[in-house]
């Protein structure tokens, strides 16, 4: 199982979420293209290239030049949209569907359930506009079938352990950690939980609680001896630009 950790550009959210906070940080957008026996999987699409600033500056300030969306990455790698087997969307905020327009070529698309439903909430539209993913194809997904994660609701998508989602609420009501396992070791693409696993921070958080919870449950994650990396969406230091297992 081979990953390719994309760099999507930057955002610069205000701290903690506050919006009458004049203090940011700044993090690097990362997705995820999965070359595996089951095909090739994208984990998130990035920032759109044209961003909308109206519907994001107040918030992530994002940054993002040409040559840096998803389509453009996936080209350099020598894929096309259509190539795609399966794109995961972990959450809807604007920098992990910003580009899901542009990759509707792909064979398969799905979003959770919950996180669909949940995102007409007055306090998500600003984060997860729905110019940017509402009217594309998608179908969805339940976090139900297997037990793993802090709320005890995942979903083995192959049935083979081998690409498992799983329900980590906090940053948003249904944000997915995706689990890899391949040869008896694991990866995890933490999503949006937190920039780091040693200090915990992260960008936004919802529920305190729940983010807590998905918080601990990285870090058990971690402490496997089977573990062999977490890769958060807005990591603290550079992500590996390739990683196989």
């Amino acid at each position: 199982m081979k990953i390719y950790n994309i760099q999507c550009g930057y955002v610069n959210p205000v701290v903690s979420g506050k919006l009458l906070s004049k203090k940011r940080n700044r993090y690097p957008v990362y997705c995820h293209l999965i070359e595996c026996k089951k095909g090739l999987i994208l984990v998130n699409t990035g920032l759109p290239l044209e961003v909308m600033q109206k519907y994001l500056d107040k918030y992530l300030q994002p940054e993002i030049r040409k040559g840096e969306d998803i389509v453009s990455q996936l080209n350099k790698l020598g894929y096309k949209p259509s190539d795609l087997d399966l794109v995961i969307i972990t959450h809807l905020d604007a920098d992990a569907a910003g580009g899901l327009k542009t990759v509707q070529d792909a064979k398969k698309i799905i979003i959770g359930d919950l996180e669909e439903y949940w995102s007409c909430r007055k306090q998500f539209k600003m984060y997860q506009p729905q110019c940017f993913w509402y009217y594309t194809k998608y179908e969805k997904y339940f976090h139900k079938g297997t037990t793993l994660g802090p709320q005890n609701h995942s979903i083995d998508l192959f049935e083979d352990e081998s690409v498992q989602l799983v329900m980590t609420p906090g940053h948003t009501f249904d944000t997915t950690a995706v689990l890899l396992q391949n040869n008896g070791k694991k990866v995890l693409l933490s999503s949006d939980i937190v920039t780091s696993v040693e200090t915990g921070n992260s960008i936004r958080t919802y529920h305190e609680e729940y983010q807590r919870r998905s918080y601990e449950w990285v870090k058990e994650v971690a402490a496997d001896k089977d573990c062999l990396a977490i890769f958060p969406m807005h990591p603290e230091e550079k992500l590996p630009e390739v990683f196989e297992f």
